[in-house]
């Protein structure tokens, strides 16, 4: 089984992502014109304001990731797809801002670094969309947890 790490995301309104627009909070990028406020960190790592993201990011299976969002409580959660998506845009790769507070993805050994989406492959409900954050790329996982009898 495979293993992915998660990026969180707060309250957000769902619409067609064009443009990038980034403020910073303490450990939180917020993109004002859709929205979203994003952990700076993947999960597993600390912000540190000198240095940015410290330590080593944590793989997760896609229920304890789910859990460990709702654990942050104040409307966290797993991102859907297109709002990862959003991460990889042109306009906001050339974001000053973006690139200085978002960590530099890892590969996860398989020449990857995939991050948990929310979004179900409607017509298989145990498939959910990843994000490959190296390669720029949406994948489907399988999901035990959430598969069919």
């Amino acid at each position: 089984m495979e293993n992915f790490i998660y990026l969180s995301l707060a309250m957000s309104s769902l619409s067609t992502y064009a443009q990038c627009d980034f403020i910073t909070g303490n450990s939180t990028v917020i993109d004002i014109l859709k929205n979203l406020e994003w952990q700076a960190c993947t999960f597993g790592m600390q912000w540190n304001k000198e240095n940015g993201c410290t330590g080593e990011p944590t793989p997760l299976t896609l229920s304890t990731a789910i859990g460990e969002a709702t654990k942050q409580g104040n409307g966290w959660r797993l991102p859907g797809i297109e709002e990862l998506s959003l991460l990889s845009s042109n306009i906001c790769l050339k974001n000053d801002l973006f690139k200085s507070y978002f960590d530099i993805p890892q590969d996860n050994g398989e020449g990857a670094s995939p991050y948990w989406s929310s979004t179900q492959i409607q017509s298989k409900p145990y498939l959910y969309y990843t994000f490959d954050m190296i390669n720029l790329k949406n994948k489907t996982a399988w999901c035990p947890v959430s598969a069919p009898s």
